[in-house]
């Protein structure tokens, strides 16, 4: 059951919980789609901003009206990561059914999840990235979640790490990466 926060693109809020909101549902659909064919975020920021989508308009509780802002890039990363929209509700780590009606498909949702999965490995790997992860996609946490690179900035360096999706780990990647290194040069002098 959706226990409130704010109410994503696609649903309103009713007693029952969370109900489609048919107008938005199609942006939300078409955004899924378009995700597709375009194959990055990038485009599909431009697509968004063609189109004229728009994020959700908001009511707050002192009744003041917050329009619809243009798509950033990390709002539509979040939208297409966004179980809600097959119907499901993430807790933490976990995800469960959710008893609002789901407005993509699973083998959409499934599409997009890989397709999302491979640019983030892709992008992270690339041979001419100032900053290259070259265990992207190759180290994972328990959960057999892939640990994805990040980093920070501080005082004008850059701090690499690899974090696991549900953030209960980060590993600086300088430490992480040396450890396969010298693993991996012990194994070929035991063989």
């Amino acid at each position: 059951l959706w226990m409130g926060g704010l109410v994503p693109l696609g649903y309103d809020k009713s007693e029952n919980g969370l109900v489609i909101n048919h107008r938005e549902a199609e942006i939300v659909r078409s955004l899924f789609e378009a995700y597709l064919r375009f194959g990055n975020v990038r485009e599909l920021k431009q697509y968004a901003d063609r189109s004229g989508y728009l994020t959700k308009t908001r009511t707050l509780q002192s009744g003041q009206v917050v329009e619809g802002r243009a798509f950033t890039r990390g709002r539509l990363y979040h939208l297409l990561a966004n179980p809600i929209y097959v119907g499901k509700i993430q807790h933490k780590t976990d995800r469960y059914e959710g008893v609002h009606e789901a407005i993509i498909d699973e083998a959409l949702w499934t599409r997009v999840q890989d397709r999302l999965r491979k640019n983030r490995v892709d992008r992270k790997t690339r041979s001419n990235s100032r900053n290259p992860s070259p265990l992207a996609g190759k180290v994972f946490d328990q959960g057999g979640r892939p640990l994805t690179p990040e980093h920070s900035n501080k005082k004008g360096h850059r701090y690499r790490y690899y974090v696991s999706s549900t953030q209960d780990i980060r590993l600086p990647a300088l430490d992480l990466e040396a450890a396969t290194r010298q693993a991996l040069d012990d194994d070929r002098e035991l063989t």
